[in-house]
């Protein structure tokens, strides 16, 4: 339910409730990479690129090489002017 409202948040550019929900399914879920990865997601629409880079490497950690996980942190570090980190 969290994951679902958060995503209709995002949607709706209320990044900050969004965030606040996929955090909720975070702690409720903590083996699930999907919560940070919205949560980054989230982040990064909002533009605080060090939080969305931090929810990528951490669902990076719950499921390694997830492609869309490891495009995410690029698009963040890049964004943020981290181009080489992007490119690692």
């Amino acid at each position: 339910a969290h994951i679902e409202r958060g995503l209709a948040y995002t949607a709706a550019g209320d990044t900050g409730l969004a965030v606040e929900d996929f955090t909720r399914a975070a702690d409720l879920d903590p083996a699930s990479p999907a919560p940070l990865r919205h949560r980054a997601a989230a982040h990064l629409a909002a533009g605080d690129l060090s939080a969305a880079v931090a929810d990528f490497t951490a669902a990076l950690a719950l499921a390694p090489g997830d492609p869309d996980l490891l495009n995410g942190r690029g698009a963040a570090l890049a964004r943020g002017g981290q181009a080489e980190q992007a490119l690692a």
